[in-house]
């Protein structure tokens, strides 16, 4: 392999090693040398070609990580049933067919990464896979990220500025996003399916071009300290939180504004509203109730306008809520 510094590398450790890609050295070529015993630390130079990690015990970070990202992966990574690898400091751009960064189980994370201006999904995660991102930013992909059967942590992370949805889950996974921002992707900011969750925290679902975050399928949501506001940038239709096909939420301590509704309910779905909630200025209504769906609305909460579009909706509101103007004539409180 030539071990040489500056190419295969003099070694970082026994098993840690300098790769320069614009010397024409590869990632993938160390990664598949059998002789090396496990953890693998991978420093990377400059611009490298993708590579499929199928091993555990795997890091792969820029050798220059003063300012990240430090070095640019041209052609995504592939992480297939691979345990404790870690991706750091670097750039994946220019994915065409295949996701970005594709996870299929393991345990994974993501430090400081860029994963943008690919023509596909920026990163998905899938079968089991538990995956965590922390301050990194993924933008201008086609989709964001896609869950699938698998779990996925997000901390102090963006997502933005996608051409289709922000981030979605699908398949009974699960989400933590904590201290991120989803904003500016033209579809809807967080899609949350088919009997998935989502748990967020202290983040920002804001200036998408539909829904801010939207929860079918029998999926749930918990939703605290969160500013969700400016949604439907491009279909102006569009709620900030939007409920339907059985799926229910909790907000505590959040605000809802500018969006056509702040929350949206629909199909025997459901909505609890907590103290500190304030929805408010949305181009529509606050809180709007249909078909079968039902809210819950604490001491502490304060809404501008709850209305109703169907029958056989129910509202239990606590005397402690303050609700501008109730236009639900069926209403079942």
């Amino acid at each position: 392999l030539g071990m040489t510094a500056g190419s295969y590398g003099s070694p970082l450790q026994d098993t840690g090693f300098t790769v320069d890609c614009d010397d024409g050295m590869s990632p993938q070529r160390v990664l598949d040398t059998r002789v090396f015993l496990r953890p693998i630390e991978l420093r990377l130079i400059g611009t490298c070609p993708g590579f499929s990690i199928r091993r555990d015990d795997v890091k792969v970070t820029a050798q220059y990580d003063e300012a990240c990202p430090g070095a640019t992966i041209n052609g995504g990574i592939e992480i297939i049933g691979a345990d404790r690898v870690e991706l750091s400091c670097l750039m994946v751009t220019g994915s065409i067919e295949q996701p970005a960064v594709n996870v299929f189980g393991g345990l994974v994370t993501l430090n400081e990464m860029d994963i943008s201006h690919n023509d596909a999904t920026g990163l998905s995660i899938n079968a089991g896979a538990h995956v965590t991102v922390n301050h990194s930013l993924i933008h201008f992909n086609d989709d964001g990220v896609f869950v699938d059967k698998a779990n996925a942590k997000f901390e102090q992370s963006i997502i933005n500025s996608n051409r289709g949805t922000g981030l979605t889950a699908m398949s009974n996974s699960s989400v933590e996003f904590l201290v991120s921002t989803a904003s500016w992707n033209d579809g809807t900011g967080m899609s949350i399916q088919s009997g998935s969750s989502l748990n967020l925290v202290n983040s920002d679902v804001q200036s998408n071009g539909l829904t801010g975050i939207g929860l079918t399928g029998g999926s749930t949501g918990i939703i605290e300290a969160a500013g969700i506001s400016d949604n439907g940038r491009i279909n102006t239709r569009r709620s900030g939180v939007f409920l339907r096909q059985n799926a229910s939420a909790t907000i505590t301590n959040s605000w809802l504004a500018r969006n056509n509704t702040g929350v949206g309910a629909t199909v025997h779905s459901s909505i609890r509203l907590g103290d500190g909630v304030q929805i408010f200025d949305n181009r529509s209504r606050g809180v709007a109730l249909n078909r079968d769906s039902a809210a819950v609305i604490l001491d502490g909460a304060v809404i501008d306008v709850i209305s109703c579009d169907g029958e056989e909706s129910s509202a239990a509101i606590s005397d402690g809520a303050v609700i501008g103007l109730i236009d639900c004539p069926d209403l079942d409180f």
